[in-house]
């Protein structure tokens, strides 16, 4: 029997010394979760869920580095950088919070036979789809690497990628921009159009 299809990440972006291997998902953090900061249990349940897609990434890499994949050849010197893109923040700022996560990632790595060693030689960043589109931008300009490697590490561990980019890369915020405007533009005007033709009186 031949060997069992392998599943690899969304997307990645690659540069000659590292790569980001992400995940994108389109589930949302339960309201209860972001509104109750006390509800424990809805909190706990949607970390779960969290670290079930950040594992998921990890499992990924795990099958990069023994080969999986013969198309993407294993670089041993490309650093790197697990990350997964949501449709909105889901708001994992804070130690306290971050704290649980890592927990919960390291339980399900565990379960999963995958090294814990990935967590420090690769720690994992969660991401909204916003903070993503500036960040690329300014990965672009500025490296991959000398981005994420000072994110990932000491303090600015559990800040927000925005809140990152805001207080750490000031100089290349020059750099971003809004992308795909003319598409934007287009799909709320459209919006307005059927708005103000089904209320015809406002």
């Amino acid at each position: 029997m031949g060997k069992s299809k392998k599943q690899t990440v969304d997307w990645r972006l690659e540069q000659m010394n590292a790569a980001l291997f992400i995940e994108c998902k389109t589930k949302r953090m339960a309201h209860e979760a972001k509104v109750q900061l006390g509800h424990h249990d809805s909190l706990a349940s949607e970390l779960d869920k969290m670290a079930a897609m950040i594992v998921q990434v990890y499992k990924a890499i795990k099958d990069y580095r023994e080969g999986h994949y013969p198309n993407h050849e294993f670089d041993p010197n490309r650093i790197i950088y697990p990350m997964v893109v949501t449709l909105e923040d889901w708001f994992l700022m804070g130690s306290t919070v971050f704290k649980e996560l890592d927990e919960e990632v390291r339980n399900r790595m565990e379960k999963e036979s995958i090294p814990l060693g990935f967590l420090t030689e690769m720690p994992f960043t969660v991401c909204s789809i916003n903070e993503f589109e500036q960040a690329v931008q300014v990965m672009d300009y500025a490296g991959i690497a000398s981005i994420m490697g000072g994110k990932v590490v000491g303090e600015t561990r559990d800040w927000t990628l925005s809140a990152y980019l805001r207080d750490k890369c000031q100089e290349f915020a020059g750099c971003t921009r809004f992308l795909f405007e003319e598409e934007y533009n287009s799909i709320g005007a459209k919006a307005i159009r059927e708005w103000n033709s089904s209320n015809p009186d406002n």
